[in-house]
């Protein structure tokens, strides 16, 4: 059984398809999807739902995160709020984590050990959204648009929603998955930079998906 947690916030709805298309392929039992709702009720019921995960379990967070937290949900009204600090990391004790937000990768280097996760991958900077970009002097240099953004999406969920299901049929262990992911996104990076015939932004989405490369972390 995969768990994954899932903050509910508008900016990250896209992410839903990863679990839609693990459904898809493998039937309602391959996974959990655990819902945070925007209210600080939810963010408790969340978090004991978590430290209830039988130990050796994979944990997916699908969400937004920093190099000291990771946040939970958000709507109009209730503004988002600290999910798991650092200190509140011993909640992934004994479980594998596939923390697919932003910086979760210095994360997860400052907590490995007091977390006692067995093994965690994380990743650096996802540019998901158009404020980022009007945010970012370094995304606006690159050339990376709307459109550059939406094409990298796609490709996150290919790449996760890919390799989990995979995971899943060939049984493989977690330490198999992250070298599964890391060879996706390594055929990624070749076919967007060959196929020059859809768009001339290619190269910077190339970019995007090397940087992403470069930036993950595996423990």
């Amino acid at each position: 059984m995969i768990y994954i947690i899932y903050p509910i916030d508008e900016t990250t709805e896209f992410l839903l398809e990863i679990p839609r298309r693990i459904v898809e392929k493998h039937g309602e039992k391959s996974i959990e999807v655990i819902k945070m709702l925007p209210s600080e009720e939810s963010y408790k019921e969340v978090f004991q739902a978590i430290e209830k995960i039988p130990s050796g379990s994979v944990v997916i967070f699908m969400g937004h995160g920093q190099e000291d937290k990771l946040w939970g949900a958000e709507n109009e009204s209730f503004i988002k709020q600290s999910f798991v600090s650092k200190s509140q990391s011993k909640v992934f004790s004994e479980k594998f984590i596939f923390l697919l937000s932003c910086n979760s990768n210095d994360f997860i280097k400052g907590t490995f050990r007091f977390s006692k996760a067995i093994s965690s991958i994380g990743f650096g900077n996802l540019p998901t959204e158009k404020s980022e970009i009007e945010n970012s002097k370094r995304l606006k240099e690159q050339g990376v648009n709307e459109e550059t953004i939406n094409k990298f999406k796609e490709s996150i969920i290919e790449l996760v929603s890919d390799s989990f299901c995979h995971m899943i049929h060939n049984k493989l262990t977690f330490s198999q998955l992250g070298n599964s992911f890391l060879l996706r996104l390594n055929k990624k990076i070749s076919q967007v930079i060959l196929d020059d015939t859809k768009s001339k932004d290619n190269r910077i989405l190339a970019d995007l998906l090397f940087q992403m490369k470069s930036e993950i972390v595996f423990i």
